[in-house]
């Protein structure tokens, strides 16, 4: 039989026998006919791991195929953003994550590994930086209050300290720490004192009717205080004196010394320059008498030194000796000449005083 007996039947595949990564592909391992080279339905891969790593490649380990290469560490780096800290919030440090290793690091090349991520992020809050002083910007009604120079919030404020307890026409009430202006200064409303007209004098100025606001010192010409005018305007000089005369004038005698007389003023009687004594003129004799005051002169004298002195009589008064010296001189017949001078001298000035002194006395009688 022909046809059966030219039959050679198949000799069947002869397979490898181990998976081997070379008769593999992503999917699976498969055996190979050494004959002709067919390949088996194959058999599913047995991973070692899920994902190749730093550590490690993904490979079958069956066959030995590798499905993902070992990773090379900082290939595969995930950057995470910081947060800045602000006065009162922490903030967080930059970082980076290296996927393949998934372990934190400083640095994009994740040479500075992060142990403690938690407490190696947090940036702590800066606290406020308190403005030094305290402004009246930033203050209001109640309190002043220093400001962050950062964020710009406040603290809690103190208390005003106001210069007055209320404003006034000379001030504002404003704090004396800040300056804040709780009430605005007053407008001023003028309070006069009136000062009637005076007379200006011959040595003392005077003035116009004015009024003059104590509280702003400031002068006004008419009582509702509209019209201003200059403190130096309300004066009215002192007129001086503008009439003169000269009184108590009096000529010089013989027996009355005389006077030049005061220089006064007409308008207000002040002395302005007071005059000086005229010294006494001499007798104007004739025969032995003075035409002028009846004065007898001394060598026509006819008092009889023998006789005693009379006090009443002018012509006897303030001889300077007694009657009976003198007759105690005419007596002893003194012949010495300084004695005699002497006595002469003294007998003339008495005679001069006694004359003098009746001459007065005949004036006042008259």
């Amino acid at each position: 039989d022909l046809e059966s007996w030219i039959v050679i039947p198949a000799k069947g595949h002869t397979w490898s026998a181990d998976y081997l990564s070379a008769n593999a592909d992503a999917e699976k391992h498969y055996h190979v006919c050494t004959v002709c080279g067919d390949s088996d339905a194959g058999e599913a891969h047995t991973w070692n791991v899920e994902a190749a790593t730093e550590d490690s490649d993904k490979h079958c380990t069956i066959c030995g195929y590798v499905g993902e290469e070992q990773l090379e560490h900082g290939s595969d780096v995930r950057y995470v953003a910081g947060q800045n800290a602000t006065c009162t919030q922490e903030g967080t440090k930059a970082y980076y994550i290296c996927r393949t290793c998934d372990k934190y690091f400083e640095d994009e090349a994740c040479t500075r590994e992060i142990i403690d991520l938690e407490s190696w992020i947090v940036i702590p809050a800066k606290g406020h930086t308190w403005s030094a002083d305290y402004l009246s910007a930033n203050a209001d009604a109640e309190k002043h209050y220093h400001v962050c120079t950062v964020c710009g919030d406040s603290d809690a404020g103190e208390a005003h300290t106001w210069n007055v307890e209320a404003a006034t026409e000379d001030s504002d009430k404003h704090c004396t720490i800040c300056g804040y202006v709780a009430e605005e200064q007053l407008e001023h409303v003028h309070v006069g004192t009136h000062v009637t007209e005076k007379a200006a004098t011959c040595t003392e100025e005077g003035n116009i009717e004015y009024w003059h606001c104590e509280k702003c010192d400031r002068y006004f010409i008419d009582a509702t205080m509209t019209q201003e005018i200059l403190k130096e305007e309300t004066i009215l000089p002192a007129k001086g004196h503008a009439e003169i005369e000269r009184i108590n004038e009096r000529e010089a005698t013989c027996t009355n010394e005389g006077y030049s007389g005061d220089v006064i003023c007409k308008t207000c009687g002040i002395v302005l320059e007071e005059g000086t004594v005229v010294p006494m003129t001499a007798h104007q004799y004739l025969d032995g008498v003075c035409t002028v005051c009846g004065a007898i002169e001394q060598e026509h004298s006819t008092i009889d030194p023998t006789e005693p002195s009379d006090p009443s009589d002018p012509a006897q008064q303030g001889s300077g000796e007694s009657s009976e010296s003198s007759n105690d001189r005419l007596q002893t017949g003194s012949s010495d000449p300084a004695t005699t001078s002497w006595f002469a001298l003294l007998s003339v000035s008495g005679m001069i005083i006694a004359i003098l002194a009746y001459g007065r006395k005949k004036r006042n009688e008259r």
